[in-house]
């Protein structure tokens, strides 16, 4: 996800493909009707105002999808929702005109492609809602065992909790397998120096615990979404 879900993750090929499959479609549209002279040139234009029509719907989709993954509009969900349902109607209205199978055939193409990166769209909000929950809990978590070891003022501990700091920071700028191993090794230093610590607060162990298999569940749903945009 280039591989940043804060720089690639509301980006969706599937739109890209929809805009060129219209205008495929007007094309053929075009080709067929012209050597078969089945409808009027008003009729022609109506439907390459309609097709014209889908290309601002789709474009505006694209910008309320990224309205809401920057998370700066409390209504762009339901503007979202809006923009996509005018555009099935106006293709359902296109499919009721007079047009030649392949014509038809390829905006049923186009309404499948749509209802795929609907899917697709979804899947990726219900992962970063997720991928936000899990984060607040390793803050949580990281910040108790902070607290704890500033707190114990032993400097045996404040270098490995530097390290942690560290790797966290590069781990969260752009997550990789590298970074994701980088990170558990930095965790298990700091878990041995904490059992070799006896005086340390008891919850420290347990803090410890919980960040390193959130860590696997974030890498794991970050893996899900590269996943699911690469669909």
């Amino acid at each position: 996800m280039f591989r940043s879900i804060n720089s690639k993750f509301y980006a969706i090929a599937i739109l890209m493909i929809i805009s060129f499959s219209i205008g495929y479609v007007l094309l053929i549209y075009f080709l067929n009707q012209q050597s078969e002279n089945f409808i009027s040139s008003r009729d022609i234009a109506i439907i390459e105002k309609d097709v014209n029509k889908l290309n601002e719907l789709f474009h505006q989709t694209r910008f309320w999808e990224k309205v809401i993954f920057a998370q700066s509009n409390p209504e762009a969900e339901m503007q979202y929702g809006i923009i996509l349902k005018k555009a099935r109607a106006l293709l359902s209205d296109l499919n009721e005109k007079e047009l030649n199978e392949t014509t038809k055939l390829n905006l049923n193409q186009i309404v499948e492609q749509i209802n795929q990166y609907e899917i697709n769209f979804n899947q990726l909000i219900q992962l970063k809602t997720k991928k936000k929950l899990v984060n607040t809990r390793m803050e949580t978590n990281y910040r108790s065992m902070t607290s704890i070891i500033l707190i114990s003022n032993d400097p045996n501990l404040l270098k490995p909790m530097f390290n942690l700091t560290h790797f966290l920071i590069t781990y969260r700028f752009a997550i990789t397998l590298h970074k994701f191993q980088a990170l558990n090794l930095v965790i298990d230093s700091l878990d041995k120096t904490i059992k070799a610590t006896k005086t340390l607060d008891v919850r420290m162990q347990g803090y410890l615990n919980s960040f390193k298999e959130l860590l696997s569940e974030d890498y794991l749903i970050e893996l899900d979404i590269i996943a699911t945009q690469c669909h």
